[in-house]
């Protein structure tokens, strides 16, 4: 349908006379930014009417990666605590050049990892699967619970990952250390 669009509005006017919010690539308001596709307003307030949606004010949260490191995993990486949440933590790890960590398991926690720099391995047996993947950038990993796993710097540089736990790390009494296939350094 064509439409029609005063330049000084956000909204425009379809040819039937429905109100949508014209496209728009940036936006001063987070909320109107994430229309990108005119949307018919009437529309979208009758279905939130008709379903009785509420919408609810959410604390956002930002972080800034720390400048120290805030504590050693139970494996021996720097880490910096990121982000916390109901469903999970992230955190930015460290394995310094050549050292190799500690293999445990964990009890209830699984974990993604994503590499961000540095050079690197992870030896993970589930029991039913054992295997050995490089860890360069871009390379994202799982850890489900019950994985044995171990991990090691092979570079002179720094290994660097953001890791993901689900649920939140509880505690001490969650990693148990295991026999890996590498004599750690730590």
């Amino acid at each position: 349908m064509p439409r029609s669009r005063d330049p000084e509005s956000k909204f425009a006017t379809t040819g039937s006379g429905e109100r949508t919010l014209a496209h728009a690539s940036v936006s001063s308001s987070p909320r109107e930014s994430v229309f990108r596709l005119p949307v018919c307003l009437e529309r979208v307030e009758l279905i939130l009417q008709n379903k009785k949606m509420k919408f609810e004010e959410r604390n956002v949260k930002t972080t800034m990666l720390p400048e120290e490191s805030d504590a050693k995993s139970p494996a021996g990486a720097d880490i910096r605590f990121l982000m916390d949440g109901k469903t999970g933590d992230m955190i930015h790890s460290t394995v310094p050049p050549h050292q190799i960590n500690k293999a445990t398991v964990h009890a209830t926690v699984s974990e993604f990892w994503y590499v961000l720099e540095g050079h690197g391995e992870i030896w993970r047996d589930d029991g039913k699967e054992s295997n050995i993947t490089v860890l360069v950038p871009g390379t994202s990993i799982d850890i489900p619970v019950g994985t044995a796993f171990q991990y090691r710097n092979v570079s002179n540089v720094e290994l660097k990952f953001i890791c993901i736990t689900m649920p939140p790390w509880p505690g001490e009494s969650e990693a148990t250390y295991v026999n890996g296939i590498w004599q750690p350094t730590i």
